[in-house]
């Protein structure tokens, strides 16, 4: 399935026009990502927005807060 096609499934998309959803598609990049490999790490400065198409994600905090 299409990027375009899994965003309008979500009703945050499902608003938007077909041709807003293939410009936001077109805007970004998609990645697979390996079992273990790290999207961010704690305390790093956010610089993108990160849509879950497929699969799950384990989120982590270091102790010590």
């Amino acid at each position: 399935m299409e990027p375009a096609e899994i965003l309008l499934r979500y009703p945050l998309f499902a608003l938007l026009e077909r041709a807003g959803i293939d410009r936001l598609v077109q805007s970004g990049s998609t990645i697979t990502l390996r079992t273990g490999q790290s999207l961010w790490e704690q305390d790093e400065e956010g610089k993108h927005v990160c849509l879950l198409l497929e699969g799950r994600v384990r989120v982590l905090r270091r102790s010590g807060w």
